[in-house]
């Protein structure tokens, strides 16, 4: 008998600390934001645009600074590297003129 209450003390202790987990996860208010579909894809969808617009503004800054370092790098004369970037300007910029 006292075996029983044993195990049933070491599962009620278990179950509380089940339960304080739960609340400091905030796993209810997690339930009724998944619930909301609404919610959600609105989320969803306002994340995508962010991230979309982060990866073309970092790609854009991280492009020119390469172009600008390679212009640079053209402008020391060194003389087979410095031709062959000079020409991978040339036909980016013709790329982005036409």
């Amino acid at each position: 008998m006292d075996d029983n209450k044993g195990q049933l003390g070491r599962i009620e202790q278990k179950l509380e600390s089940l339960a304080e987990n739960f609340e400091k996860a905030h796993f209810t208010e997690y339930i009724e934001y998944v619930h909301n579909r609404r919610r959600l894809y609105r989320n969803a969808f306002v994340l995508g645009i962010f991230r979309g617009l982060g990866t073309a503004v970092g790609f854009s800054l991280l492009g020119a600074l390469v172009i600008y370092i390679l212009r640079a790098v053209a402008k020391t004369s060194i003389p087979v590297l410095g031709e062959f970037i000079a020409e991978v300007i040339r036909i980016v910029d013709g790329k982005l003129k036409g």
